[in-house]
């Protein structure tokens, strides 16, 4: 019988809350996520079931462990990573990322999204926080946080919103919502890594559209044509039997949808197309050719035309992801990277896929002493039950000795529109008496 054993919270959103814990018997340090809205959390657990049907290691998907229903909540045990993108690069880089790095994530989580599109999922949160080291040398990362993901085949014209500053331009004019969304997301991170700094405006949608309009020129009329809200950022001009689209002043889009927008003040209002991101790198002539394959492969996933944007496998052959840069040495500071593992991680995907030993798990929630020893028990197919909030855990012989066990805060760096965790503050604290879970039974 499992039992989760929570120790501190790590993650507090509008919709939940995460906490870091151990999985008894056997030990494993797991992040379990509370959701109090039932209807959400279904939706989540939907998506982690069906991506058993993949080898998470291999395609860098976070493991999912089991669910299990606690009083009115629900809970979903995680794998426990180490620490995303965002602090990775103010903690140890404490500026941009090196290519060689750049190279490293991008390739691993190409292969990510190249999983889920092969069972029709998209994640639509991709952003430097939902990118997680698992160990840094070799550096391997994973994709996390499948609380906004979904069949792309049920996705609604119009329905959803991206975080701004990471949003494809489809999803903020109302396009048909495919996979290319969650890669104009991956090269919003991977200008984030580049320069330091969110490349769109991560807090106004019409500053957001702009921005982009100004580095990648305005999408062509065919895609305009098509969306659902082009008309609440654009005028309609008819010239005979043809027609254009004029982007809105600030003050037209303001008064036309009485709405507020404020002039973004950070460093893309001076970029005018892609190449201007080297004025950040200060690049020399040693890693020019380096620098122009990596800004050639941004163009490409930065396409404001979702149907010429780069896929997935195209990226994984482009120039950039082909060239010999992958890391050979240690982080800046590897001191600053606790329990850093050594393992040869496989970065191509199985999508055959090996399916989770603990697909079959029965989820009941229990009482759980506060004094735990848990002994020498491998993972077994058996129930998933909730334990009471212990002061101290001191789990031994643990059969998962090659687990990542790292307990690391885990901050956001955007604020998502219609995000259940955009407004995480994921300082590490001790968990108070009031989020133990009760002593009730109940199932998933």
């Amino acid at each position: 019988m499992f039992k989760y054993y929570l120790t501190e919270i790590i993650g507090q959103g509008v919709f939940g809350t995460v906490f870091s814990g151990y999985r008894l018997p056997c030990g494993r340090i797991v992040a379990v996520k509370r959701v109090t809205d039932e209807a959400i959390a279904l939706k989540e657990i939907k998506i982690l079931k069906k991506l058993r049907g993949l080898d998470p290691d291999k395609c860098n998907l976070v493991n999912f462990y089991g669910c299990f229903k606690q009083g009115s909540s629900t809970y979903i045990a995680l794998e426990r990573l180490n620490i995303n993108i965002h602090n990775y690069m103010e903690n140890v880089h404490k500026t941009y990322l090196p290519l060689d790095e750049i190279q490293a994530i991008l390739h691993q989580t190409l292969v990510a999204l190249n999983a889920l599109k092969s069972i029709g999922i998209v994640h639509l949160d991709i952003k430097p926080d939902n990118i997680m080291l698992c160990y840094a040398y070799p550096l391997r990362v994973k994709l996390i946080d499948f609380g906004l993901a979904t069949n792309v085949s049920e996705i609604e014209q119009g329905s959803f919103k991206q975080p701004t500053g990471y949003r494809a331009p489809e999803v903020t004019l109302g396009l048909p919502v495919t996979e290319a969304v969650d890669m104009w997301s991956l090269g919003c991170v991977a200008a984030f890594m580049y320069i330091n700094s969110h490349l769109f405006p991560i807090q106004d949608s019409f500053e957001e559209l702009s921005i982009i309009i100004q580095m990648q020129g305005q999408p062509a009329n065919h895609v305009l044509d098509k969306g659902m809200f082009t008309e609440k950022f654009f005028w309609k001009k008819i010239h005979g039997e043809q027609h254009t689209w004029q982007l809105k002043t600030r003050d037209e889009y303001m008064s036309t949808n009485n709405t507020k927008s404020r002039k973004y003040g950070g460093i893309s209002k001076d970029f005018h197309c892609v190449d201007d991101l080297l004025k950040i790198r200060q690049v020399t002539d040693m890693k020019w050719k380096e620098n122009r394959a990596f800004l050639r492969l941004l163009q490409t996933m930065l396409d404001t035309d979702p149907a010429k944007r780069i896929t997935p496998t195209d990226a994984l052959w482009h120039q950039f992801l082909t060239m010999r840069l992958f890391p050979n040495k240690s982080p800046t500071d590897p001191s600053e990277i606790q329990d850093v593992e050594e393992p040869t991680p496989s970065t191509s995907c199985s999508f055959g896929g090996q399916n989770n030993p603990d697909s079959n798990t029965n989820n009941t929630a229990t009482s759980v002493p506060q004094s735990v020893n848990p002994e020498n028990n491998p993972d077994s197919n058996t129930n998933n039950t909730a334990t009471s909030v212990p002061q101290s855990v001191n789990p031994e012989n643990n059969p998962d000795s090659n687990t990542n066990n790292t307990a690391t805060s885990v901050p956001q760096s955007v604020k998502p529109e219609n995000n259940p965790d955009s407004n995480t503050n994921n300082t590490a604290t001790s968990v108070p008496q009031s989020v133990k879970p009760e002593d009730t039974a109940g199932e998933v």
